[in-house]
C-alpha cells in the first residue's frame, strides 16, 4: 500500500457513480461511510492487515466487478445496517443491493452494532495536545494492567466534530513507535517516532492539517480561543473494551449472494476471497442438510406429520463441486 495514496479522494470519487449516493447526499441524508471504515480498519488492523484492506478497497473502488466488488460494497452495506433505525431512507438503499432491512440477518446484525456503541466509553478533549497525551498515556497503562503483548495496537475512533469518526492507532515497531491515522475526509497519515515523547511531538506536526481541519486547538494554551465548534462532540474511545464487540462484527456475513464474513474480506487479498466464499458456501450447505435431516429437528418442524418430503440432500459436498 502507497502512504501517498490520497484516500479521502479516492473515497470522494467513489461518490461520483453511485447514483444511490448521490442522491443521498444532494438531499442531505448521507452518513457517509465513516463508522464502517473505522470498525473496518480496527478489524483489519488486529489481524495485521490494515494496509492491505485500504489497498483493496482502492482496487475496489476503481475495478469493482465480481469479487473485487466487495471492499467497497462492505463499507456501504456495514455503514447503511449500522445506522438503518436512525437515519431516514436507508431502506431503499439496502435493498438496491440485496439486502432487505428486516431480514434476521439485517436484525442481528443492528444488535451487534449496537452492542458496540453501548459498550463505547467515550472520553472527551479539547485540543489534540491532550488528546495526544490520553491516548499515549492512559492507553499504554492499560496495555499493561491488560498484560497484553507490548506491540499490541492501541486502537481509538475518534470524534472530531459531530456526525463523523476517524480511527487511530498506536503500535510498537522495531524502529521505536508508530502511529495511523486514517479518516475518509482527510487520508491516511503515518507518523514514526524513536520513543513516544517523539513520536507525539511529530504526531502534532504532521496531524497539524488534520487538526485545523477540525478546528481542533493544537494546545490548550494557545493563542487562539478554541472556537465554538471545538470541544462539541470532541471525543475518543479506545478499543481494549470492545474487541469482544469487534470480533463479532468480523463474524457477520452481511454480503448479498455470498457467505464471506467481513473478517474474511478485510484480512484476505481479493483473488483470495472467491475460494473463501465456495468453501463457506459448501459449509452451510452441509450444515443445513445436517439439520434437516436430523430426526428430532423433523418433528419439531412437523415434517413427518404434514406428510412433507424434504429435497435429497447431498451426501457430502462433492456433489455440490462445480
Amino acid at each position: 500500500m502507497n502512504v501517498n495514496v490520497p484516500l479521502d479522494e479516492v473515497m470522494g470519487f467513489s461518490f461520483t457513480y453511485d447514483p444511490i449516493q448521490i442522491a443521498r447526499l444532494a438531499n442531505s441524508i448521507s452518513e457517509g461511510f465513516c463508522r464502517a471504515d473505522t470498525l473496518l480498519s480496527a478489524i483489519s488492523s488486529k489481524q495485521g492487515t490494515f494496509l492491505k484492506s485500504l489497498d483493496n478497497m482502492v482496487s475496489s473502488v476503481f475495478n469493482g466487478v465480481g469479487y473485487a466488488k466487495y471492499p467497497y460494497q462492505l463499507r456501504f452495506l456495514l455503514q447503511e445496517n449500522y445506522y438503518a433505525e436512525v437515519v431516514d431512507g436507508l431502506d431503499n438503499s439496502l435493498l438496491s443491493v440485496g439486502t432487505k432491512s428486516e431480514s434476521i440477518q439485517s436484525k442481528y446484525a443492528r444488535i451487534t452494532f449496537d452492542n458496540f456503541y453501548l459498550a463505547e466509553n467515550r472520553v472527551p478533549f479539547k485540543s489534540a495536545e491532550e488528546l495526544l497525551d490520553k491516548v499515549i498515556t492512559e492507553g499504554y497503562k492499560e496495555l499493561f494492567r491488560l498484560k497484553l503483548k507490548p506491540e499490541s495496537p492501541i486502537q481509538v475512533f475518534i470524534t472530531p466534530t459531530k456526525k463523523h469518526i476517524v480511527y487511530m492507532e498506536i503500535q510498537k515497531v522495531d524502529t521505536g513507535f508508530r502511529l495511523t491515522f486514517q479518516d475518509i475526509q482527510t487520508g491516511l497519515k503515518i507518523v514514526n517516532g524513536n520513543s513516544l515523547s517523539s513520536l507525539s511531538a511529530e504526531a502534532t506536526r504532521v496531524l497539524r492539517e488534520v487538526f485545523e481541519y477540525y478546528k481542533i486547538p493544537l494546545t490548550d494554551a494557545g493563542p487562539q480561543p478554541i472556537p465554538p465548534s471545538a470541544g462539541q462532540g470532541t471525543s475518543f474511545s479506545m478499543a481494549f473494551n470492545l474487541q469482544g464487540h469487534l470480533d463479532n462484527i468480523g463474524k457477520l456475513q452481511i454480503l448479498p449472494d455470498s457467505a464471506l464474513t467481513i473478517k474474511e474480506v478485510v484480512t484476505h487479498d481479493i483473488s483470495e476471497l472467491k475460494a473463501l466464499d465456495d468453501k463457506a458456501i459448501k459449509s452451510m450447505i452441509e450444515e443445513y442438510a445436517s439439520l434437516m435431516t436430523d430426526r428430532d429437528n423433523q418433528k419439531r418442524l412437523k415434517l413427518d406429520n404434514l406428510g412433507d418430503k424434504l429435497p435429497d440432500m447431498p451426501a457430502s459436498t462433492k456433489q455440490i463441486d462445480g
